[in-house]
């Protein structure tokens, strides 16, 4: 007994130092006969002796224990096996596009976080500000690995990871360090789990006091070469990430006059078309596994509109064809329903229902498939305050957001476009717990998924 006791110990200490990966398993042969076999899931489940002749499983967070699973006597275990994960393929050329948008599940955007941005102000200034500082400034917490955990064993299989880059780069779109590194770290929190990680350039464009992307051609002329120089920044650091990993170009990139829905002037998409050629070349330039890594490009604000998507052209790919592009929309149709409506009524289903019917059509019927890049409750209140469901709002607006996800989730799926939604399942100081801020949301996703 003592030399199994030692033998384990000396296993035990050997897988320690290493990162355990969701998949690897051990199990306990017991004296009896029967066994036990637990998943580890990184660095969160591990055995452990807890005396001298007692082993027991932990399930662990942040370095402290949660919970105990199991504990045997040293005399009642024969012998403990452990077998390794085969890890995920690292190569992007396994998965195309469709296969991809057709395996990430469940979508959810972190939000409100690495987008976050602000010019000065009393209590931030954004030339001195940390890592942490940005991260946190729009009232979210510190993104740990239990809340990706979370996310993924409750159902999550892809996260959308909004990034502004704007106050972090220099005058030719070289990235600072520090926020590189957190951007990776956290990516690497995802992607560790088996979840896709869909990564972009955000409040770099739109409307704000940060942007510098615009849907003008001056603007094109003065910033593309920038704007090339950011993204072979980030694929460079990246170009070593098998297919878990999508870089998405741009967010919702507007006219000079910000115009949401359809430019004021039709020339701002042909500009639009070009950042989004830009984008594609200079992260296939960079090479590795870039060269066929799949992309996301976004049409003018991201709309869904016939407008918009008929003018929208898939960028010329040196892998060929589309096979390694997507294409997103974004969805809060019929905006401000939460304010104007109490259920999620007709109208609002022949939204959803009437946009699928254009994507597939103009996209994925041609061979290029889609995503909803972000959907949810936003509205705004008549006095211009912003308005969504959350977890204080009434049951009956909770429902309305619940069928809403539901119907995109199936009618998504239906035509392989996952969905993303924008924050609000899980927020605040949710994610610290972490907990579901709107769980009948989740369970309607989740049920809809598997129709």
């Amino acid at each position: 007994m003592k030399n199994l006791f030692l033998s384990l110990a000396l296993t035990l200490v050997s897988l320690g130092a290493l990162a355990q990966k969701t998949g690897d398993a051990y199990t306990v042969n017991k004296a009896d006969g029967t066994a036990e076999t637990f998943q580890l899931d990184g660095m969160y489940n591990h055995i452990a002796f807890t005396a001298a002749d007692q082993m027991t499983n932990f399930i662990t967070a942040d370095g402290a224990d949660l919970a105990e699973n199991a504990t045997w006597k040293v005399g009642e275990v024969r012998s403990v096996t452990f077998s390794v994960a085969a890890p995920p393929t690292q190569d992007p050329t396994n998965e195309t596009a469709t296969d991809c948008c057709r395996n990430m599940g469940l979508g959810y955007n972190l939000g409100n976080t690495f987008e976050a941005n602000s010019l000065k102000t009393p209590w931030f200034d954004p030339a001195t500000a940390t890592v942490e500082q940005f991260e946190t400034l729009w009232g979210q917490q510190v993104t740990t690995p239990e809340l990706i955990t979370f996310l993924h064993k409750n159902g999550i299989g892809a996260i959308r990871l909004p990034v502004t880059w704007a106050q972090h780069i220099d005058d030719r779109g070289n990235v600072d360090k520090a926020w590189m590194d957190r951007i990776q770290e956290v990516v690497d929190y995802i992607v560790n789990t088996g979840m896709y990680c869909i990564l972009n350039t955000h409040h770099d464009n739109a409307a704000g006091p940060v942007v510098w992307l615009k849907d003008d051609a001056d603007t094109y002329k003065a910033h593309v070469e920038k704007f090339k120089t950011l993204w072979t920044n980030i694929a460079t650091r990246f170009k070593d990430y098998g297919h878990l990993l999508v870089f998405e170009g741009f967010n919702e990139m507007l006219d000079a006059d910000n115009t949401w829905g359809t430019p004021k002037n039709e020339a701002a998409y042909a500009v639009h078309n070009q950042w989004a050629q830009a984008f594609v070349d200079a992260v296939r330039a960079t090479g590795g596994k870039n060269a066929t890594r799949n992309l996301l490009v976004n049409p003018y604000a991201a709309a869904n509109s016939e407008a918009v998507i008929s003018h929208f052209t898939v960028p010329d790919d040196p892998v060929g064809g589309n096979r390694h592009l997507i294409v997103g929309v974004h969805t809060y149709d019929p905006y401000n329903f939460v304010i104007n409506k109490t259920t999620w009524d007709s109208e609002c289903r022949k939204y959803v229902s009437d946009m699928m019917s254009r994507l597939k059509t103009t996209f994925v019927d041609k061979g290029t498939p889609v995503l909803i890049g972000e959907y949810g409750t936003h509205g705004n209140n008549p006095d211009g305050t912003y308005v969504s469901v959350n977890k204080s709002s009434s049951d009956a607006l909770k429902q309305m957001a619940a069928d809403q996800a539901a119907q995109i989730t199936r009618e998504g799926k239906a035509i392989g476009a996952p969905a993303f939604y924008w924050m609000s399942i899980i927020d605040s100081a949710d994610r610290a717990v972490p907990q579901w801020s709107l769980p009948t949301v989740v369970e309607a996703m989740k049920a809809a998924y598997a129709q």
